[in-house]
């Protein structure tokens, strides 16, 4: 597509910065829409996320976020960068997963957020609730330095009273071993 093609949702002009907040604007406009419908269409699907939401922002704020946090100076005595993020919208279509929280994970020092979203190429430990099963899903992808091509990637799903401190420990040491 052109720059100056009618569709385009930038001008020739327009900064990256614009045209990714565009395409923010136009993802949570569009998961409001499916959540609307759904709530109209689906009232006990709507519910059950709603809960499900609240239990993963609680296990977020007590147990996840702290964990994580503390594991930043380990990393950078071992020579990583490392970043916590909070996704403030879910992860895929409505009714999949909450909005989650991720470990960002690298031997050089860490892109922008929007480099990131663009290109992507950033090693991570990342958990999400996920509805219906109200089970914590944690997305483990660890790229090679240096560009080289041989992604890993691991998934796994955990019970909410399963998910501690010293195993979230244990889950990112892991990924760190393994991180080339």
């Amino acid at each position: 597509m052109a720059p100056n093609d009618e569709h385009s949702s930038f001008d020739a002009n327009g900064s990256i910065d614009e045209a990714m907040a565009a395409r923010r604007d136009f993802d949570v406009a569009q998961r409001a829409r499916l959540r609307a419908h759904i709530e109209e269409t689906r009232p006990e699907l709507a519910e059950a996320y709603g809960r499900e939401e609240s239990a993963f922002a609680e296990l977020a704020d007590a147990v996840l976020a702290p964990a994580l946090a503390g594991l930043a100076a380990d990393a950078q005595a071992r020579g990583l960068h490392m970043r916590l993020v909070r996704e403030d919208e879910p992860a895929g279509i409505f009714g999949a997963a909450t909005p989650g929280i991720r470990l960002l994970v690298s031997r050089e020092p860490l892109p922008d957020a929007d480099t990131i979203a663009l290109f992507g190429g950033v090693s991570f430990v990342g958990f999400h609730g996920r509805c219906p099963e109200h089970v914590v899903e944690v997305t483990i992808e660890l790229y090679p330095s240096g560009g080289s091509a041989g992604v890993e990637r691991d998934e796994r799903t955990l019970d909410y009273d399963t998910v501690t401190v010293d195993g979230v420990h244990g889950l990112v040491d892991d990924a760190l071993r393994r991180l080339r």
